[in-house]
């Protein structure tokens, strides 16, 4: 049985139009059909035959050569499925039948080489990892049921049957074979399936659960817990829909629960401003500097439509939208000739070495566009994300009667009671307000239609056969008509959108609509060789030194025949800014700079000019604020000795010294620590070689009256905070005080010594972070 609000519409019954057919001759004619460009594993057989019996250095991250068989003998094929899933599904949405011909050839030779036991994908001799079978799966269910291959469908079944428990369970992203088994169990209706879906579940759990330093599994308690971990993007963006698919399947609504607030919890911590987690590669927070993966705006957004199919809630489709107007067009080159592995908010220089995060920083390719990587899972990752959207932009509710959810130039065909329909949806959406549904069929239908309110949009306005038409109350952002529609029916709907400003900490941004704005760095763009697929550096050649006042005000003006996916942006907004000091120049004359806390203003109001997000390939999103702060002396910074801390534990119980400090008793007992030039003091160049350890640090500011001023605090890897008797902030693990923006505190100074105390805790510290053991503290006043 399945219990979604939801389900998904017949591969090949979407058909794109307008930009978004546009868009699809873009991906084919860029490097959809110049895989091969990519490099390893894009030029070798792929799934038919293997990839051969090397994987090159570039493949692995400490540039060693794997021979195979080897742990890391996985990686081509998962690269290589990503892209076989991407290919057919284009397609599948275009009716080009040459990458269909593709996959079939290699779905021909998985289904012709079973191993000894009956599965599938282990005929190459290179590793008994089942994840790139989930990957490769995906691929299998776009086309067997775009192309009813029923017998492709029974290999796979008995494939899933034959599957080992344990096997399913436990392994590296193993249990993402749930999507498999899932879907295997609604082909077949073979009630097995189902329970071992759910038993399979319950056993990872029960493993990872001892296991929690591993950072690559997503198990139920930690989705659950409630407490901020850190974890692989990808592996939080593929795993995150498990349980909702559990619900789907099952009924049961604490799949749901545990899903929906887990992925709430996640994204108040490690929001981006596009609507995706940050990750480079691990969680890292909601700075703008950090950050995401490709893949991640591929899978992140795959895992959102199971939310959606399973809630019915539009919020998700909104979120879905975000990342696909914004972050997927502002992470590649328009002509899909090249792309970045790792993204982000602000980024104002692109080159070989001009990586910002903590994760390689400066020795990898990361932010550069380029048609390959060192990691080559985000090269094959990108050919699924438009395809996929085009293929969910249309879904059924559950009496199999039409849903509009996600919005673009379209048209779906379908059935309904026997009668056959099709509505075209014409629009430029989101470059244009209006949307225009059109109805044609075999004969007159009574047929309920729903449609998507967005969160964002406060008057939606609607005129059915060009009168006007009150829209039925929403239920959960999607409206809903139920009528007898003839050919020629005309529903337009308009959903006006305003510029709203949004904050965070000392910087502010720009949406319109589902669209957020960028003021774009113009750029000297250089490519490594002739080839129209060879790396390029981008390198700024205008300012970005720009603030902006809280209140100035935005204007949006239209740009007739721009696109996201054009040189020429759909919209400009314009806002007052003015130049500041401290963020005018590349860090060390390669890195994008941080937002800064402390600076001046060096000119009066200018005009800026901003473009969406996806026009702008360098960036500034995230502005600062134009307050002016001025800083509280720290006259002196203590530590305590050492105790044990155990990562597995919250922070908060455990405790060895009083929170409430005798100065003079501190004094006489702690020692000196000297801060960094930046204010971070670094417990590891106190304690070197320490562990799972805690310590006290203690901030001694001056303030020369008594004043309302704030705190700006990070800790490394963790750590809370306490001042007059309370706790004050909480920076969870794992974290990196000198990578990461500062939380912002209000305090009232007192005339005379005030102590910050910080508890900081080093544990168990993901591959992708620093081991790094600290704290920064800073004090700091206004005089607005």
């Amino acid at each position: 049985m399945y219990y979604g609000k939801f389900q998904r519409t017949k591969p090949g019954s979407i058909r794109a139009d307008g930009f978004l057919k546009e868009w699809l001759e873009r991906q084919k004619n860029g490097l959809s059909s110049h895989y091969a460009e990519q490099g390893f594993p894009f030029d070798t057989p792929m799934w038919d035959g293997g990839v051969g019996k090397v994987i090159p250095a570039s493949i692995v991250y400490n540039d060693e050569a794997a021979e195979t068989p080897s742990q890391e003998a996985w990686w081509p094929y998962e690269q290589s499925a990503y892209l076989l899933d991407g290919l057919v599904r284009l397609g599948i949405v275009t009716g080009d039948r040459e990458p269909i011909a593709l996959f079939e050839k290699n779905l021909r030779f998985v289904l012709e080489h079973p191993d000894e036991n009956g599965l599938l994908g282990h005929a190459y001799g290179a590793s008994d990892s089942e994840w790139p079978m989930a990957v490769f799966f995906r691929a299998v269910m776009a086309y067997c049921e775009f192309a009813d291959d029923e017998k492709a469908k029974a290999a796979f079944i008995r494939h899933y049957q034959t599957l080992p428990l344990e096997k399913l369970a436990l392994g590296f992203r193993h249990i993402n074979n749930l999507e498999g088994v899932l879907t295997a169990y609604d082909w077949s209706g073979d009630a097995s399936l189902l329970e071992k879906a759910v038993a399979a579940y319950r056993r990872h759990d029960e493993h990872y659960s001892l296991h929690t330093e591993d950072e690559f599994e997503l198990y139920r308690s930690k989705i659950a817990s409630g407490r901020n971990y850190v974890i692989h993007g990808v592996s939080f963006s593929e795993s995150i829909k498990l349980p909702v698919l559990l619900f789907l399947y099952t009924g049961d609504a604490s799949f749901l629960k545990d899903a929906e607030q887990g992925l709430a919890e996640v994204l108040k911590r490690h929001e981006q401003i596009p609507g995706l987690p940050s990750c480079n590669e691990d969680f890292a927070g909601r700075d703008p500097l950090q950050g995401y993966e490709t893949c991640v705006i591929s899978d992140f957004a795959w895992s959102l439509g199971y939310f959606l199919m399973a809630t019915g809630d539009g919020r998700y489709a909104d979120r879905m939208e975000k990342i696909f107007f914004n972050a997927f067009p502002g992470s590649l080159l328009k002509d899909f000739s090249a792309l970045q592995y790792l993204s982000s908010p602000n980024q104002v220089i692109a080159g070989p070495g001009s990586s910002h995060s903590f994760f390689f920083r400066g020795c990898a390719t990361f932010r550069q566009f380029r048609s390959d990587h060192s990691a080559q899972c985000c090269t094959g990752n990108v050919h699924r994300i438009l395809p996929n959207y085009l293929l969910r932009m249309w879904m059924l509710d559950r009496s199999g009667s039409p849903s509009a959810v996600l919005y673009g130039p379209s048209s779906y065909s379908g059935v309904f009671n026997g009668v056959k329909y099709r509505i075209t949806e014409e629009t430029g959406y989101p470059c244009e307000e209006t949307i225009r549904f059109r109805f044609s069929a075999e004969s007159e239908l009574e047929m309920p239609f729903s449609f998507r309110i967005p969160q964002w949009c406060k008057a939606p306005v609607a005129e059915l056969n060009g009168m006007p038409f009150r829209i039925p109350e929403t239920a959960k952002g999607f409206a809903t008509v139920s009528r007898l529609w003839k050919e020629g029916d005309t529903l337009v709907l308009t959903l006006p959108m305003k510029p709203v400003r949004k904050q965070d900490r000392y910087w502010s941004f720009y949406e319109y609509g589902p669209l957020v704005f960028s003021l774009p760095v113009k750029y000297r763009m250089t490519r490594e060789n002739p080839s129209p697929f060879a790396p390029c550096e981008l390198v700024p050649e205008s300012g970005w030194n720009y603030a902006v006042p809280a209140d100035a005000e935005a204007e949006v003006s239209r740009n007739p025949g721009g696109d996201l996916f054009r040189d020429v942006p759909p919209f400009k907004m314009k806002i007052k800014g003015v130049k500041i000091s401290g963020f005018d120049e590349l860090e060390l004359g390669r890195y994008t700079p941080e937002i800064p806390l402390f600076h001046h203003v060096l000119s009066g109001e200018t005009e800026l000019e901003l473009i969406p997000y996806g026009n702008a390939l360098l960036r500034i999103t995230a502005f600062p604020d134009t307050v002016e702060r001025k800083s509280v002396n720290c006259h002196q910074v203590l530590v305590s000795k050492v105790y044990p801390y155990d990562f597995t534990r919250g922070m908060d119980g455990q405790c060895f010294l009083p929170e409430k400090v005798d100065p003079a008793e501190l004094l006489a007992s702690a020692k000196v620590v000297e801060p960094e030039r930046s204010g971070y003091c670094d417990l590891l160049k106190c304690f070197p070689g320490a562990e799972n350890s805690l310590a006290y640090l203690y901030f001694r500011f001056y303030s020369d009256c008594e004043r309302d001023a704030f705190f700006a605090l990070g800790a490394s890897s963790g750590g809370e905070f306490f001042f007059e008797n309370r706790k004050i902030c909480v920076v969870e693990p794992v974290s990196d005080a000198e990578y990461i923006a500062p939380e912002i505190v209000p305090v009232r100074l007192k005339k005379g010594y005030n102590i910050l105390t910080a508890k900081c805790v080093l544990g168990q510290v993901p591959m992708q972070y620093r081991r790094a053991w600290g704290a920064m503290a800073k004090a700091f006043y206004t005089e607005d």
